[in-house]
This record gives C-alpha cells, sequence and structure tokens, in this order.
C-alpha cells in the first residue's frame, strides 16, 4: 500500500487548524515551549554556572519531555480516530496508552541513535521505516518490539516518500520558526509547537493509509 505525498502535507495543515482540539493542543505545546525558552533565556545570560545549577535544570527538561510527549501523544489518539469523538475519550484513551507509547517512542529514538552512530544516511532510513511505531503501539495495541516490526513491514517501499512528507512539512515551516525566531523566540516556540503538532498529524494520515 502506498500513499499521495501531496495529499498526505496538504491535509496535516488542514486538519491542524480545523480541528479546535488540535490546535488547542498546539498552543498549549506552545504556551509550555515559551515558559522554557524564557527560563532558559535567563540561564543562559547568568554568569558561568555551577554544576549544580546545570543538574538543577535537568528535572525540569525530564519533566518538559514527559509533558511534550504526552501532547504529542493526545494529538496522534486524535489523528487515528479520524479527528471524531468526544475530547473525554481522547485524553481517555491517551492517559490509557501513555506508558506502551513512552516505551515504544524511546525504543525508537535507541533504533535512531544506532543507526546514526553507524553512518548518517543509515541512520535517516531506519528512523523512517520504524517511525510509525508509536502510532502501531496505539492503534493496533501491541508492545514497544512488535509496534517496531510492524512499522518496518508497513514502510516497505514508502522509505522515500515519507522523507518528502517529512521534509516538506517540517523543513518548510521548520524555515518560518527560525525566521520569526529572530523578531521573538516566545511566538517562535508556539510555531515550533505547531510543526510538532502538524508532522503528528502527517504521520497519522500516513498510517492510516498504509494500514488501509
Amino acid at each position: 500500500m502506498r500513499f499521495v505525498a501531496w495529499d498526505v502535507i496538504s491535509k496535516s495543515f488542514w486538519w491542524l487548524f480545523d480541528d479546535k482540539f488540535t490546535l488547542a493542543v498546539a498552543a498549549g505545546g506552545g504556551a509550555l515551549g515559551a515558559a522554557t525558552y524564557l527560563v532558559a533565556i535567563q540561564f543562559v545570560r547568568a554568569p558561568a554556572p555551577a554544576l549544580a545549577e546545570i543538574v538543577g535544570v535537568l528535572p525540569m527538561a525530564i519533566v518538559g519531555f514527559i509533558v511534550g510527549l504526552f501532547v504529542q501523544e493526545a494529538v496522534v489518539v486524535r489523528g487515528l480516530s479520524g479527528f471524531k469523538g468526544d475530547i473525554s475519550e481522547t485524553l481517555g484513551t491517551t492517559v490509557g496508552k501513555y506508558p506502551v507509547f513512552l516505551a515504544t517512542t524511546v525504543a525508537f529514538y535507541v533504533a535512531f541513535a544506532v543507526g546514526l552512530v553507524a553512518l548518517v544516511l543509515p541512520g535517516i532510513y531506519l528512523a523512517l521505516r520504524l517511525s510509525l511505531a508509536p502510532l502501531v503501539s496505539i492503534a493496533e495495541n501491541v508492545g514497544p518490539l512488535d509496534a517496531l516490526r510492524r512499522s518496518w513491514n508497513l514502510t516497505r517501499g514508502n522509505a522515500l516518500g515519507m522523507l518528502y512528507v517529512y521534509g516538506a512539512v517540517v523543513l518548510t515551516a521548520s524555515i518560518a520558526q527560525a525566521v520569526v525566531s529572530m523578531v521573538s523566540g516566545v511566538v517562535g516556540q508556539f510555531l515550533f509547537s505547531g510543526i510538532e503538532m502538524a508532522a503528528a498529524v502527517s504521520w497519522c494520515l500516513v498510517y492510516r493509509a498504509l494500514a488501509a
């Protein structure tokens, strides 16, 4: 099964702005990113920090990762349902499946890191082939290893199209975010959150097309 890359790209931004829940989640992620950005700016501008101060920032970074991943999963759950159903159902599914989503995401990053250590191009290829694993863990109720295996099978013959989608959605939007950040870092964080949500939506559309 293949998918039409341009169709996925156009629908990614359409659903981001059309679905109120997804848009609200993107705004919440932007607010979290803006707050983290402001704290980081104060930290950078301060005199050379002591080791204890650097370590003290780690809990905030960990919490930010956990919350950010939860926000991303909520959009994934919404996208896999076709952006239907009420918000309470979406949040309930997100909470219930968060542990396996977290474990699968970590497994994906480990595999990606191994690929990058080997060589850059194999790492990118591996990332594309395994990138649907977190979505599979939710949609098909499987563990991390089975999700990675299933993603590998689903994406066979589609790596180039996925690279096109990811590049078009993320890289193009990232340029806009970088330009805006030159004027306002806070506004840039909101745009970055929107980019993340659009990427999550695009991956949902890719999975639904390949798994059909």
